[in-house]
Parts: structure tokens; C-alpha cells; sequence
């Protein structure tokens, strides 16, 4: 009851404070700044324990997708805005946390709209945005590294921005090596329901998750399909299957 209680209340001052914060000029900035505090208190919260080898840079981070604390862990540790797909932003409440938090959406369903997003993205690089986003295209449930896509690197190549390869691997829940058994419990894949998904975090006493930062790769002279490809390189190296 009293992570319950925790989270509604953590919940409530982000909502409100984070909303108040974006108004006005240098509002991105500030809502940004918000969103990574509260994840880091939201870590706590939970008992979510991070393990962290090396450490962010400037540019794009891409990371291997798990799970939605995936999101919170990035965010605590490297604030930044995160691209999503544009059906997350209709998602009710889910969108609005995403919008309030500078969230950058991409039109997965429509193809015809991806280049003018990735215009957009270039233009908040410019700004000197930095943004994240997982290649993988969705969460998976951790049997193995599945192919990046490769269109969202574009906007690196066109702004000349690093890409930092970020490997995240699920150690323990509640002091139990992370395993066929109970990964569900943490990893969001297939036709799982969000929602109770999200509530079953909850009910986690413990988890320890590594972040393995891998050393940035430049974006100059590379082709948007060789920038993918390293950055699943980089990953793959330090990736370890869920396979017992």
C-alpha cells in the first residue's frame, strides 16, 4: 500500500509541476529537467537499483527495448526527450505524460509523414535538443537483439550528432536472476495489456538493471544503414539473452 501511495502522490506533483514548467519561453527545458527528476524519484520508489558502466555523452542515444522503465532509467540518468510513435500520444493519460514531457512523435502507421518528422527532428537537433529512441521499433521479451530499423538515424547523419549505443540488461526481480519464469513480470512484448503491465510493476519488491553506455559513434560520413548497424554492433556486445 505504501508504494501505491507513493507513486499516486509522485504522480500528482509531476503532472502539475511538469505542466506548470513547460509554459513559457525555456519551457521544453525545464519539463525536460522535471521529467528526469521525477524518474530518478520514481526509481527509488520502486527499488529499481541501476548499475551504470561508463556514461552519457552529447548526441542521440539508442538503446536495445525491454520494458517502459527502460524509459525512466534513461531519462534519470541522461535528461533528454524520447521519440515515440504518434499512437502513444493518443494513449489516454500514457499521451498526455508523453506530451508533457517533450515527447517527439513519429507516424509509424503513416510512411508518407516520416520524412517530414525526420525534418523535425533535425531541426531540435539543431536547437540542441538531444533526444533517445530504440531501433528495435517496439519492447521485445529479451530472447535475443531483433534488427534496428534504420530511418530515425537520418537526422544524425544530416546534423553531423553522435550516436550513443546504450545497452540495457535486466539482472534481478525481487533477488531473483532475471529468467524465463518471471521476465514477464518486468518485459513488455507481444499482446500484453499496458496497463496491467504498468500496475504489476508494483508489485516488484526489488530489481537491478545494468546500463552499459558504449562509446559514441560518429555520424560523419556514414550512411544512415551503417549507423544502425554499428550501433546494433555495439549493443550485441554486451546484450545477454533471457534463455532459462
Amino acid at each position: 500500500m505504501r508504494t501505491y501511495f507513493l507513486v499516486t502522490i509522485m504522480m500528482l506533483s509531476y503532472l502539475i509541476s511538469t505542466t506548470l514548467l513547460a509554459f513559457g519561453p525555456g519551457g521544453e527545458k525545464r519539463a525536460i529537467k522535471s521529467s528526469s527528476f521525477f524518474c530518478r524519484w520514481a526509481l527509488k520508489i520502486l527499488n529499481i537499483r541501476l548499475h551504470i558502466h561508463g556514461k552519457p555523452a552529447q548526441g542521440i542515444i539508442v538503446a536495445n527495448h525491454l520494458s517502459y522503465v527502460d524509459i525512466l532509467s534513461i531519462l534519470a540518468v541522461s535528461p533528454r526527450r524520447f521519440i515515440t510513435f504518434t499512437e502513444m500520444g493518443d494513449t489516454p493519460l500514457i499521451g498526455f505524460i508523453a506530451k508533457i514531457s517533450q515527447t517527439l512523435f513519429v507516424h509509424r502507421s503513416k510512411p508518407s509523414l516520416v520524412r517530414k518528422d525526420i525534418e523535425r527532428f533535425e531541426k531540435e537537433l539543431r536547437k540542441g535538443s538531444p533526444f533517445a529512441f530504440f531501433p528495435e521499433g517496439a519492447s521485445f521479451e529479451g530472447s535475443k537483439l531483433y534488427p534496428f530499423k534504420s530511418s530515425l538515424f537520418e537526422s544524425a547523419i544530416r546534423t553531423g550528432t553522435p550516436i550513443q549505443p546504450v545497452c540495457l540488461r535486466y539482472m534481478k526481480l525481487d533477488d531473483e536472476p532475471v529468467s524465463l519464469k518471471n521476465r514477464d513480470r518486468i518485459f513488455y512484448h507481444g499482446d500484453m495489456n499496458l496497463i496491467s503491465q504498468l500496475f504489476g510493476l508494483l508489485s516488484i519488491k526489488s530489481m537491478d538493471l545494468e546500463m552499459v553506455f558504449c562509446d559514441p559513434i560518429s555520424a560523419e560520413g556514414r550512411t544512415r544503414k551503417d549507423l544502425s548497424q554499428m550501433a546494433y554492433d555495439e549493443i550485441s556486445k554486451h546484450f545477454r539473452a533471457v534463455v532459462a
